[in-house]
């Protein structure tokens, strides 16, 4: 299992989306999400990301929460 924290800024991903679901679909690693503040088309990215690999979604809009 991987757990993701992210202000939704992608800083230069080096892989598609795509590219990730599929390599952790093929080692069975599940990828949970913590999202402080995202914006809705990040927010959806990250929710495909979590079900796709069988992971969980978090989302809050203040990090002390």
């Amino acid at each position: 299992s991987i757990c993701v924290l992210t202000d939704g800024r992608d800083e230069g991903s080096s892989y598609p989306l795509e590219s990730v679901i599929s390599k952790a679909q093929r080692k069975r690693v599940s990828i949970s999400v913590v999202g402080v503040g995202l914006n809705s088309d990040y927010q959806n990215k990250m929710i495909k990301l979590t079900k796709e690999t069988k992971g969980k979604f978090y989302l809050t809009q203040d990090p002390k929460n």
